[in-house]
């Protein structure tokens, strides 16, 4: 009996993992991305247009907090001999990521930004650009100022270092602020009402498949609960980049607080 009911529990266990669709779960995270963070697909376009100013044939490219690939499928699309190394510390999404694009020309490493080690095994000067998207107001600001001298260390002479996220600054006046709130929360929205899951949506709704949930425990473990934004001033992006190295710094495109961060070496 017990040997029957096992294999019960194991039938069950193969069939979610064999059964769930990982490319609709891809697809809906994109739709709650894109409903919840404002001209989002122009940012994208804009940060690939600034490296085809620069670049083409077999650039290389480092993706930081890549999640389940977002702008690295966009990127080897715009540049079909484009390599990149995509690095989150995510298991969950690196795992979406895995699982629905297959490619020769992308490689995913599971590492953890706020070590001292995510770069060990990378050759200095490795990459003509490196980029990430929502992902480094996870880091406090001594791990940022760390990564920031890592990602120096990375960059080919010639090579750029652009960032896509929501940056504060020390310097807008509240009553600014307030507009950069109201028209975010419209936004919202508008992009909710569409049939976009939320973000709490998107994980919790992922999760109660049952889907892998030895990786949904190690997230845990990693992440914890509550939010993630270390509130990192861009006058303190601008601060730790110049003390890496970086001579060129600037915010070429920006909607409200949203912006791109670009710095050359």
């Amino acid at each position: 009996m017990a040997y029957f009911i096992f294999i019960i529990i194991y039938s069950t266990m193969v069939n979610q993992e064999d059964n769930i669709n990982l490319d609709y779960w891809y697809r809906e995270w994109e739709k709650q991305q894109n409903a919840l963070i404002s001209m989002r697909e122009e940012r994208f376009d804009f940060m690939l247009d600034v490296m085809e100013s620069k670049f083409s044939g077999k650039i290389k490219a480092l993706d930081l907090g890549c999640g389940p690939g977002s702008f690295s499928r966009r990127f080897m699309e715009r540049f079909p001999g484009g390599m990149v190394t995509a690095m989150d510390y995510d298991p969950v999404q690196l795992k979406i990521f895995r699982e629905t694009f297959k490619s020769s020309r992308v490689e995913m490493l599971e590492r953890d930004l706020r070590s001292d080690t995510w770069d060990s095994g990378i050759a200095p000067g490795k990459y003509n650009v490196i980029f990430s998207t929502t992902a480094l107001h996870w880091l406090p600001a001594d791990r940022l100022m760390t990564a920031y001298r890592k990602i120096y260390r990375l960059l080919a002479t010639d090579g750029i270092f652009l960032d896509g996220d929501h940056f504060r600054s020390d310097s807008i006046p509240e009553k600014i602020d307030e507009i950069y709130k109201f028209i975010k929360n419209r936004y919202q929205e508008n992009g909710l009402s569409s049939g976009a899951m939320d973000w709490d949506a998107w994980w919790n709704n992922l999760r109660g498949t049952g889907w892998a949930p030895d990786l949904f425990q190690i997230r845990d473990e990693r992440f914890g609960t509550g939010g993630h934004d270390q509130k990192v001033s861009m006058e303190e992006h601008v601060e730790f980049l110049k003390d890496a190295g970086f001579s060129i710094i600037d915010f070429p495109w920006k909607y409200t607080n949203n912006m791109v961060l670009l710095a050359m070496v």
